[in-house]
């Protein structure tokens, strides 16, 4: 199985931000050249982004983690029963 580090993952967060940047130059440009150069770029960062294919399904999870709402009643209910899991996962991780 693969494994995302936490550069990975800044990385492919990072490459992402350039694309969404990128993109938006290439919508507003009405140059040829630079849209050519742009498209250039766009490609060559899409085959780089293929080669991170984990560290987005780890960012998608983030995302999941972070949109929890922590104050309902059955989320609380459900951190209960599975605190002492992630505990032991999480201490055996920075234990090892």
């Amino acid at each position: 199985q693969d494994s995302c580090s936490c550069e990975a993952l800044l990385l492919e967060r990072m490459l992402k931000i350039c694309e969404d940047i990128f993109q938006d130059m290439l919508n507003k440009s009405e140059e040829k050249e630079v849209k050519a150069s742009l498209n250039t770029v766009m490609n060559e960062m899409h085959k780089l982004k293929h080669k991170y294919s984990e560290e987005q399904k780890v960012w998608s999870e983030l995302q999941d983690i972070h949109s929890v709402k922590v104050k309902n009643g059955t989320v609380q209910g459900g951190a209960l029963n599975d605190f002492l899991m992630v505990f032991k996962r999480a201490y055996t991780e920075k234990h090892q």
